[in-house]
């Protein structure tokens, strides 16, 4: 089966290259050779703005790239951020994967693994540092009071994040004040309360929840992070794999001995370490490499400038993918020095693959690939004599780097890893589909009635995925014999299908179909062009029925399409479900409901089925009826009278309009206008001359709408339908309640 897989990481090459990015782009150059593989990544450039996206390619593969740049209002949006979660939304939407692959979540959203179960998409992640709990770049060291935290101390992590180059990048959100209201949010800043820290953790704990798989390249990485909150049941101990690499010519044994560094020149990897142990190391017996970039912090790389100064240290700076083998070819022992707790670095399984022996700091899972004195020798981190003599042992001795290198384990093939990785998709997708099966019943239900929808359901069904809820929900569709490729786009997408026959669609009673299919005890009705605006919409619609047990339903608000014509903005601006003042709506009997005038009636029982959601009990009591249309009305008018209360909730909108044919309208309206009659006695145009009066008032604002739209003679079609619907819509009135009132036949036409 082919996968939509989107990997997810905080940076990118070609302007990062760290462990990571290296080992991400392997893996997912790797699993492009069967499946459909994107790179999600953040970039920090303030020559662009701010959450703006672009697309590149990197070696090949799709690449969207989100600008951030830290314009964050408060230290919570740094890794919970409202904005940042809208655009990552919409990415996710473009690019509907199957599974979420998360490297790293800096510079995102601590919401992203959310927001993807909420769409039905696992996430799996790989663990390459401790970025989850330690805020200040994931390496759990305080570089201005050289410590590695071996705990997690509120207070230490306040400081250290005050200190760090991340809180120094910060800068205020637009809208966050100047003068001395921005010194005032500056100083806050600064003051860092402790809880702060604590709030993140609890953040983490929580995206935590939404990972299905963790993949700890070493134990130590692993046990760590369970001793910090991650889910034990859910964490793999699984090391990388890599490329093939050819191994190094080595040559003849004398002369110096060539050390080598490879990776970013930054202070927690501890070059300077390796510099002070060099000056240890008898003149003119060796010469040390710096492979790597030293532009990324600059101020370290000349700190190193200075440190070298007078010993025989070589910057030899950066280097592409294509050059490994040359690098390691030009060393005779890889030193790899780091302060903090490594996880399984990349650059030692390279050594070992281009057989250059090792010398390493004890630090986190460096262990477990280097043996100490069978594959490489060992040393504690920060200590420069106890590296210095690691390093004069293999002066005096040049016959051991032959010896430590053949000892030296083999590595994953990054083809054996990508498989493995294959595996992993696979069970937590199959899982998935298990737990949707079994799962307990939601609070709320989504229900979808859907006809040849193709066009305009996938951005409905993405926005329901997008929902930000505290609360379970399930979505079920009700599909009338679509032929579009609407199941198609079903498939997946929904808890379940339920399938009517073609032709069978009644307004009411497939609506009862549907809340009979759906679990929940609340039961939302959207129509299947009606796109819920913001990821609020859901929570803002069901909350009042929590909170007041005598509403029986509430409806929400219709915003027009960006695109609607000015005819049918007007159109929708006089309609009660486009307001924004919140009503509730009561009866008091069958002789309020008398006492009150016909238009006064059907005001006090709008209710729309185009967003609204039901109290299942109240349902139960008061189903739907068989109509050709406005069973919403009809539905709204019993519950009252029998004592439930209804509501009007603007917070929840949908995005909902419409531009369809004059002949469409007129039956429509007609349809309509003769259950109004029926329900509440209403007659909007009761006779010919009322007629006559409507069409001239209908032509004027028609008239006045096509004006402000620019139609005329450049778009004769508009005008047309413009000065047609002015008389569809008052005839239709006119006709439906007549015919009702007359006992007609009430015909329905096709498509209505």
């Amino acid at each position: 089966m082919r996968l939509r897989i989107l990997h997810v990481i905080h940076d990118f090459l070609p302007r990062h290259r760290a462990g990571s990015e290296l080992y991400a782009l392997r893996l997912a150059r790797e699993l492009a050779r069967r499946h459909d593989v994107r790179i999600l990544c953040a970039e920090y450039d303030p020559s662009r703005p701010h959450l703006s996206v672009s697309a590149r390619e990197c070696d090949g593969l799709p690449v969207v790239e989100l600008v951030n740049n830290w314009r964050f209002a408060s230290f919570a949006e740094s890794y919970r951020s409202d904005l940042v979660g809208a655009v990552l939304g919409g990415i996710l939407a473009e690019a509907r994967p199957d599974v979420l692959h998360v490297h790293s979540l800096l510079n995102l959203t601590l919401d992203l693994p959310a927001m993807a179960a909420r769409r039905g998409v696992p996430t799996v992640a790989t663990l390459h540092d401790f970025t989850l709990v330690c805020p200040s770049g994931g390496q759990r060291v305080h570089r201005a009071e050289a410590h590695v935290c071996h705990d997690i101390d509120p207070e230490r992590c306040r400081r250290c994040f005050v200190q760090s180059h991340f809180h120094s990048q910060m800068s205020p959100a637009p809208g966050g004040g100047s003068g001395w209201l921005a010194r005032l949010r500056s100083r806050g800043n600064r003051r860092l309360p402790s809880g702060e820290i604590e709030r993140r953790l609890a953040c983490v704990r929580e995206a935590m929840r939404h990972v299905e798989l963790f993949v700890a390249p070493s134990r130590a990485l692993g046990e760590d992070l369970v001793r910090f909150g991650l889910p034990a049941d859910r964490l793999v101990i699984s090391d990388y794999g890599f490329p093939a690499l050819a191994r190094s010519t080595r040559r003849a044994q004398g002369g110096r001995l060539r050390i080598g560094y490879v990776g970013t020149l930054v202070w927690h990897k501890g070059v300077h370490v390796l510099l002070d142990a060099v000056r240890r190391l008898p003149s003119g017996r060796c010469e040390v490499h710096l492979f790597g970039d030293s532009g990324t912090f600059p101020d370290y790389a000349a700190d190193l400038r200075r440190r070298a100064a007078g010993l025989p240290v070589f910057f030899r700076g950066a280097f592409g993918e294509a050059e490994t083998a040359r690098v390691y070819s030009e060393i005779d022992v890889l030193v790899v020095p780091s302060l903090w707790p490594e996880n399984s670095p990349l650059v030692i399984h390279e050594a070992f693959m281009a057989g250059v022996p090792v010398v390493a700091a004890r630090a986190g899972g460096i262990p477990e690939l280097v043996s100490h004195g069978q594959s490489g020798l060992l040393y504690d981190p920060f200590a420069a004599d106890e590296l210095a003599g690691a390093l004069r042992s293999l002066i005096d001795e040049p016959e051991r780097l032959a010896v430590l290198a053949a000892a030296a384990p083999a590595v994953k093939p990054i083809a054996q890893d990508a498989h493995e990785w294959e595996e992993r998709y696979r069970d937590v997708l199959e899982r998935g589909r298990a737990a949707r099966a079994n799962t307990e019943t939601p609070l709320v239900s989504i229900v979808i009635p859907t006809f040849n929808g193709a066009a305009t359901l996938p951005a409905v069904l993405d926005a329901v995925a997008g929902q930000r809820a505290d609360f379970a929900f399930e979505t079920v569709a009700v599909d009338s014999g679509s032929t579009d490729g609407t199941r198609a786009i079903l498939e997946g997408r929904v808890d379940r299908v339920v399938h009517v026959e073609p032709g069978g669609f009644d307004h009411g009673l497939t609506r009862n179909l549907g809340v009979e299919s759906a679990r929940g005890a609340f039961v939302v009705l959207l129509v299947q062009d009606a796109v819920p605006a913001g990821p609020g919409w859901l929570s803002s619609l069901v909350r009042p029925l929590f909170d007041d047990g005598r509403l029986a339903g509430t409806f929400a608000r219709q915003v027009p399409r960006p695109e609607a014509s000015a005819l049918t903005r007007h159109y929708l601006a006089g309609w009660v479900a486009c307001g924004e003042a919140p009503r509730t709506s009561a009866l008091a009997g069958e002789d309020e409901f008398r006492a009150l005038a016909p238009m006064e009636r059907y005001l006090r029982c709008v209710f729309d089925n185009v967003c609204s959601c039901l109290r299942r009990s109240a349902w139960e009591l008061h189903p739907f009826r068989a109509t050709a249309i406005a069973e919403d009305a009809e539905w709204a008018k019993e519950v009252l009278l029998a004592g439930w209360r209804l509501a009007y909730v603007p917070e929840a909108a949908v995005v909902h309009s419409h531009e369809r044919p004059a002949r469409y309208e007129l039956w429509r309206t007609y349809l309509v206008h003769q259950k109004l009659r029926s329900l509440f006695g209403l007659r909007t145009v009761p006779t010919p001359l009322h007629l006559a009066r409507a069409i001239g008032l209908c032509l004027g604002s028609h008239l006045r709408c096509s004006w402000r739209d620019g139609v005329g003679a450049r778009k004769p079609c508009a005008l047309a339908r413009a000065l047609a619907l002015a008389f569809a819509f008052p005839l239709g009135q006119y006709l439906g309640a007549l015919s009702a009132e007359r006992g007609w036949l009430r015909w329905r036409p096709r498509g209505v």
